[in-house]
């Protein structure tokens, strides 16, 4: 049985960070809150930008953070 932890770090070393943040922002024990918040942040970015744009927030910025986050707990993109 394949784990959530373990799709998510396959989806990282594929640089499919949108759909690693959508498994992420459920996650309770792998990540901290503020660094949940923050992938939660970057997911919403994604499929919402728009409204991210109204609430003055600077989207690529939001989107970095999140995958840097992705990139530091469950492994390195790949190159």
């Amino acid at each position: 049985m394949t784990k959530k932890i373990d799709i998510v770090r396959d989806y990282v070393a594929k640089g499919d960070y949108k759909n690693a943040m959508k498994l992420v922002k459920g996650f309770t024990k792998t990540i901290g809150a503020d660094d949940r918040s923050q992938v939660t942040r970057a997911y919403e970015c994604y499929i919402n930008p728009e409204f991210y744009k109204q609430l003055g927030k600077d989207i690529d910025k939001e989107i970095a953070a999140g995958i840097e986050i992705l990139i530091r707990i469950y492994g390195q993109a790949a190159a």
